[in-house]
């Protein structure tokens, strides 16, 4: 069987053995600790705080915002209290302006984003409960998605594709909730899909997954979505290399995007992030990340509480078994280096 691909790439070792068959498991502190929110989290202009220092909030409050179009707003996944507005270093090693929150344990949540709304949303407000919960794509550039779903006028959108590819060795936090979450992916697809009624959606998953396809494939009963194994290459998740694989169309000049050849991307996590919203009111609060590598004494797949620190990941798994040469945030490929021996 011929399965979709680019032409090119490399097949560099794949390393998910580690935590692909890890169950989720949900990291969620119940003592007083900081947590740190950068006010520039995404591709676009930063946010400015809405809460000042000694402020209660709650898990799921907004506490930063913008009124640019390019942005999203920022939320606590903690209750507790603000502790500063001040500069600190953030995971790609910059210092940026940042909230800190004083967790307090208790998780206390605000109210939802439907009981503002005070009613079930249709099609014509998903897009503004989408920007208002916060939501970007999770694959890595953390592109605010209701500026991705606001293609340019004139573009006609023939192809919706989650990017499920995960291609990225070591990595299976998008595995593990294909798996895991099958219905809300789809469903959040699905939402995505009644903005745009002409078009098809596409899961794109690497046939590295089985398990993620097999169980897709059974949850899905929307007609208008088909779950597209593809061969397992790198970077096979890339947009360019995706979108040729799904359609077979070229992105053709660097400024030009994938509205421009009928598509829209989304990633895994982003389409579960709005089914959650749409259905919940949920804003962005958590994500799942893996945390892995041959010198980590147990590696895992952990849901854990934006704002959290690297060190409180590493520690939830044992730490480390051996000194590592580098701690990279994002992916061997294609993350963030830091030296650390």
């Amino acid at each position: 069987m011929n399965l979709p691909t680019f032409l090119g790439g490399v097949h560099p070792p794949e390393g998910k053995a580690l935590t692909e068959n890890k169950a989720i498991e949900i990291l969620r502190p119940s003592d007083s600790r900081e947590f740190i929110y950068p006010l520039s989290q995404h591709i676009g202009a930063p946010c400015s705080p809405i809460v000042a220092k000694g402020d209660k909030v709650l898990a799921g409050q907004k506490i930063a915002d913008t009124e640019a179009f390019v942005s999203a707003p920022i939320f606590s996944a903690v209750s507790g209290v603000v502790k500063e507005i001040a500069p600190r270093m953030t995971i790609a090693g910059s210092v940026d302006p940042c909230i800190v929150i004083e967790s307090d344990g208790k998780y206390e949540r605000a109210p939802s984003l439907l009981d503002e709304l005070g009613h079930k949303p249709t099609p014509n407000e998903y897009l503004k409960l989408i920007r208002s919960a916060g939501i970007v794509g999770m694959g890595g550039a953390c592109f605010p998605t209701h500026v991705k779903l606001s293609p340019p006028k004139g573009s006609v959108i023939k192809w919706l594709i989650v990017n499920a590819a995960e291609c990225e060795p070591y990595l299976s936090c998008d595995n593990r909730l294909m798996i895991e979450s099958p219905d809300e992916v789809i469903r959040g697809l699905g939402y995505a899909l009644e903005m745009f009624p002409e078009a098809k959606g596409i899961i794109a998953v690497e046939n590295n997954k089985p398990e993620a396809i097999r169980t897709l494939q059974e949850h899905n009963t929307n007609p208008k979505i088909e779950i597209m194994p593809h061969k397992v290459k790198y970077p096979q998740g890339a947009e360019k290399m995706l979108i040729w694989s799904v359609t077979g169309q070229e992105i053709p000049v660097v400024p030009a995007l994938p509205a421009d050849v009928g598509c829209i991307l989304l990633n895994t996590r982003t389409s579960w992030h709005i089914c959650k919203a749409i259905e919940e009111g949920l804003p962005v609060m958590e994500r799942v990340v893996s945390v892995t590598g041959d010198a980590v004494n147990e590696p895992k797949n952990l849901q854990v509480p934006l704002g959290i620190s690297v060190r409180e990941l590493l520690n939830a798994c044992g730490g480390f078994k051996e000194e590592p040469l580098k701690v990279i945030a994002g992916g061997p490929n294609d993350g963030t280096c830091n030296e650390i021996c």
